[in-house]
């Protein structure tokens, strides 16, 4: 099954959204493509994305995606144009395939997806790379490293903490709420 999911961009892309409209719903294959259209709350794109074997990401204009980095959140492989920051990334982290050019798809495709010991290295290399370089821990780390770089702390030894409150933590009591008083009807 081929699910073609995302939001529309403004009309300035009409007649390429037509064209590959037009083109799915012609296609003899039609009846395995399935078109999910909008942006989508984040519990619907994260499903989504974790139901696909692999994403592709046909771009022709940018200089990073955020879709890749979801990619990488859920262990997607990834199939992408040959855009330099994509191609960085892919020499980096060896997280899938590269197109040099749009007939190279379908083998590309087809070639991650029969090659179980390539699908299998593409994560576990995502998996490595989340792990090592893109946790939250590590960015958050990255973050605060540039404040510092750039702001002089007057503070000398103090630090910045935080406790979570525990569960339940600064709920009113019953004895707080005082008695139910039902709403007046209008």
């Amino acid at each position: 099954m081929l699910v073609v999911a995302g939001k529309e961009r403004g009309i300035e892309y009409d007649a390429y959204r037509r064209e590959l409209f037009t083109k799915l719903n012609a296609s003899p294959y039609a009846d395995r493509i399935r078109i999910l259209r909008g942006q989508f709350p984040q519990y619907t794109f994260d499903t989504i994305m974790s139901a696909a074997d692999a994403v592709v990401l046909p771009y022709e204009l940018g200089g990073q995606s955020g879709i890749l980095s979801q990619c990488f959140a859920l262990r997607r492989p990834v199939i992408v144009s040959n855009l330099p920051a994509f191609r960085t990334l892919l020499e980096r982290v060896e997280a899938g395939l590269l197109c040099e050019n749009d007939a190279l798809y379908p083998d590309r495709i087809l070639q991650l997806l029969n090659d179980q010991a390539l699908y299998r290295r593409c994560q576990a290399n995502i998996q490595k790379y989340v792990h090592e370089h893109a946790a939250w821990g590590h960015i958050a780390g990255r973050h605060i490293d540039v404040y510092h770089s750039v702001i002089t702390v007057p503070y000398g030894k103090a630090e910045y903490v935080y406790f979570p409150e525990p569960e339940g933590y600064g709920e009113p009591s019953v004895a707080d709420r005082g008695p139910y008083r039902p709403v007046p009807a209008a």
